[in-house]
């Protein structure tokens, strides 16, 4: 068992459609990813094409948004989840103020 304080994990920048996402990750291995995702004001992010052989959930901790696989598209909002098949692409489009969710990969 242990505590990990999020200020002592590496944050990594990477470029959206526009703007960009910051990515915190706890934990990332190949099956499993816990961490968290803030996407920038006005932002769209990640890049396309994207999508990943792991299922994902998110949950949205503050700001909002929406979210498309490039056929449906879902606004979401502060205490929603984000549920997303394997291999489906998806982006994810924040509104004024940054988005910040928290991310779940898992087989």
């Amino acid at each position: 068992m242990k505590i990990v304080d999020m200020k002592d994990l590496k944050e990594v920048s990477s470029p959206g459609e526009r703007g960009q996402v910051t990515i915190i990750d706890c934990i990332n291995e190949k099956d499993i990813v816990l961490g968290v995702r803030e996407i920038g004001p006005n932002s769209i992010a990640p890049k396309r094409p994207h999508h990943h052989p792991l299922r994902q959930v998110m949950f949205v901790i503050e700001g909002t948004g929406s979210v498309t696989n490039g056929i449906e598209r879902y606004r979401f909002k502060p205490g929603d989840f984000i549920i997303i098949d394997t291999n489906e692409e998806h982006y994810f489009e924040s509104e004024g103020d940054r988005v910040k969710m928290i991310e779940v990969r898992f087989p």
